[in-house]
C-alpha cells in the first residue's frame, strides 16, 4: 500500500513537470510553472519516453510535437542519451516510437534508431500504465509498429495540434540558437556559456552530450572568431563570453536563464520509477524495502546536488524514518 501510494503521487507530479516543459515548447497545454530553466529537449524527450507511459495523452502529445517540430532536434544528443539508461526499455521505447514517426512522415533521420534493440525474444507487454503502476487496459486494436518493439498499445492518433516553439522565451534559448547556428554543438556551448559565467571544456562536455572532439573543436572556432574568450587559470583554460554583448544580440533580460544538467536528474529519477514498477505488487520485506529506499534516496539526493537545482532530498535517512521523508514531488524550483 506504502508503494502504491508513492508511485500514484509520484509520478503524477513529475507528469505535471512533464506538461509544463512539454507546453513551453508548444505542445497544448497550460504552463503553470514559470520558470527560467532552459529547456533541454533530447534529455526531456528520453526521459518521456518512459515517464509518459503513465499518461496516454502526454505520449500521443509528445509523438504530434515531434511530427511537427523534429527538424529542430539533434539525433546525436538523443542518441548519446538513450544510452546513458540502463536495460532496453528506453531503447525498444525509442525504436517503437521511432518507426511509428518514420511510418508517419518517412523522415530517414528516425532510422537511425530501428535497430537501437533486440526484440526477438520480448514477449510483448502493455505500454501504458496507472500512476500506481498498475497495467491500462488497450482499447482497439494494437499498433504494430509498437507491438514490433515489444509493446502493447493501440494506435496513435496524430492531431496536429502542436504549436510552432515560440522562440522568444528565455525557457527556449537553445530552439533560438538553433536558428542560427543549427544543430550543432555551438547552440549547446553557447547557451551554457550564457548561462554561467566561467567554465572549463570538461564542464561543458559533461553538461551538454557532445563528445570531447566535438566540443574542442567547436571551442576552437569561437574563440577563433572572437564569439567567446578564453584565459589560463592555473594551468586549466576556462571559457566565457561577453555576457552584455551575447544578452543584447538576442534579446535576453535579466534574470538570465538558468541552465540546468537535466540529464544528471533525469537518469535516477527513471532508475527509481522502475524500483517502483518492479516493487510496488511484490511480497518484497519491509527490511528490504527500506534498505532499498535509503539507497535510492542517496542516489536521488547525489543527482540533484550536481544537476543545481532544489533537492528535496535533503535529510538524513535511516531504516527508521525513510518511508517518511520520501518526497511525494521530487522536481521543485
Amino acid at each position: 500500500m506504502y508503494l502504491q501510494k508513492l508511485s500514484t503521487k509520484w509520478n503524477k507530479n513529475i507528469n505535471e513537470f512533464l506538461w509544463n516543459e512539454w507546453s513551453s515548447i508548444g505542445v497544448p497545454g497550460n504552463v503553470r510553472e514559470n520558470s527560467n530553466t532552459i529547456v533541454d529537449v533530447e534529455a526531456l524527450f528520453v526521459f518521456s519516453l518512459h515517464q509518459a507511459r503513465f499518461d496516454v495523452r502526454l505520449f500521443d502529445e509528445i509523438f504530434d510535437w515531434v511530427i511537427k517540430n523534429d527538424r529542430w532536434l539533434s539525433f546525436q544528443r538523443i542518441k548519446t542519451y538513450a544510452r546513458q539508461y540502463e536495460g532496453d526499455e528506453i531503447k525498444r521505447i525509442l525504436q517503437a516510437f521511432s518507426r511509428s514517426v518514420y511510418s508517419a512522415t518517412g523522415n530517414i533521420r528516425w532510422k537511425m534508431f530501428l535497430n537501437l534493440a533486440d526484440t526477438n525474444d520480448n514477449i510483448p507487454c502493455p505500454f501504458f500504465l496507472n500512476t500506481d503502476t498498475s497495467e491500462l487496459p488497450i482499447p482497439g486494436s494494437y499498433d504494430e509498429n509498437f507491438k514490433s518493439s515489444g509493446w502493447l498499445r493501440s494506435h496513435i492518433n496524430i492531431r496536429n495540434k502542436s504549436s510552432d516553439i515560440p522562440f522568444e522565451s528565455e525557457k527556449n534559448l537553445l530552439f533560438k540558437l538553433r536558428t542560427l547556428f543549427g544543430i550543432t554543438p555551438r547552440s549547446e556551448i553557447l547557451a551554457y556559456l550564457i548561462c554561467k559565467e566561467r567554465v572549463s571544456a570538461s564542464e561543458i562536455i559533461n553538461s551538454t552530450g557532445y563528445s570531447k572532439p566535438s566540443v574542442y573543436d567547436t571551442l576552437a572556432d569561437l574563440t577563433t572568431g572572437k564569439f567567446i574568450n578564453q584565459y589560463n587559470k592555473n594551468g586549466s583554460m576556462k571559457y566565457f563570453v561577453d555576457l552584455n554583448r551575447w544578452k543584447k544580440f538576442l534579446s535576453i533580460d535579466n534574470p538570465l536563464p538558468v541552465w540546468i544538467d537535466w540529464q544528471r536528474v533525469f537518469v535516477p529519477l527513471y532508475k527509481f520509477s522502475l524500483f517502483l514498477i518492479e516493487n510496488t505488487n511484490s511480497n518484497i520485506s519491509e527490511y528490504i524495502l527500506k534498505s532499498n529506499l535509503i539507497t535510492m534516496y542517496e542516489i536521488l539526493s547525489n543527482a540533484f546536488i550536481a544537476s543545481e537545482i532544489k533537492n528535496p532530498f535533503n535529510q538524513n535517512v535511516d531504516l527508521e524514518n525513510v518511508m517518511d521523508v520520501f518526497p511525494d514531488n521530487p522536481i521543485q524550483f
